[in-house]
């Protein structure tokens, strides 16, 4: 400038810079506990799905008890589909709380078709026992065994996906906890910024404050000098005079 004062850059609106800086303030805690919600909404279904997972292979166990049971007591149908029915249709019960979940876990899927066939089984290994109330003849060591060896990978699959699902379950736990020491810090480094930024924004103003008072007492000086002196005085440069 032609007096030599500093030229001032344009500055931005203090208002749009408070929005800048409190932005990440509101959107950071609403994202994070947005986040947060859905891990633990996860890890609560995956824990939740295990637990089911465990009552089916509980059930299964039972219905698998009770049928071998009655084969090996010979019990007519009469006697023995009561409690045969109850215990296909507590575990078919189980089946559809875990679809209604709506898991998508290859190992749940394994563990779901694995029961229903097994089920299916005892169903119609429950249609082949005698009616009326005559002795239920002995299956041959062949379905015995077929069966027995469906029961057994049926139940691995259920223990298999029930501890997957824990595993992850596990998994998204630890996820969370990191999550909330990484949103503590970040939110720490916020307020860490904002204060710095505070403090230097004070610095600077006691800067400016500094060199107005400066300038101020200059101009009033060099008024008090030319306005109040009264010799008539002017000023040159030797080399263009």
């Amino acid at each position: 400038l032609p007096d030599g004062s500093p030229k001032r850059l344009p500055r931005r609106s203090s208002l749009a810079s408070k929005v800048v800086w409190l932005l990440p303030m509101v959107l950071l805690p609403l994202g994070a506990a947005w986040g947060l919600q859905v891990l633990n909404d996860a890890t609560e279904q995956n824990a939740g799905a295990a637990l089911d997972l465990q009552t089916l292979g509980t059930d299964i166990n039972g219905a698998a008890a009770d049928m071998g049971w009655a084969v090996a007591q010979h019990l007519p149908r009469v006697a023995a589909a009561p409690q045969l029915r109850a215990d296909v249709a507590r575990a078919f019960e189980d089946i559809d709380i875990l679809r209604a979940q709506a898991i998508t876990d290859p190992s749940v899927l394994v563990a779901e078709r694995k029961s229903t066939a097994f089920l299916s089984t005892i169903q119609g290994a429950l249609d082949l026992l005698s009616t009326g109330t005559a002795a239920a003849p002995a299956p041959s060591p062949a379905v015995a065994s077929a069966a027995t060896t469906q029961h057994a990978n049926t139940v691995a699959a259920i223990e298999a996906a029930a501890a997957d699902l824990a595993r992850k379950a596990t998994i998204t736990e630890t996820y969370v906890e990191a999550a909330i020491w990484a949103i503590v810090l970040l939110l720490s480094a916020i307020l860490i910024g904002m204060a710095w930024r505070a403090e230097w924004r004070l610095r600077r103003a006691a800067i400016l404050g500094e060199r107005r008072a400066a300038l101020d007492s200059s101009e009033r000086t060099y008024c008090l000098l030319l306005e109040n002196n009264p010799a008539p005085m002017f000023s040159y440069v030797t080399q263009t005079l």
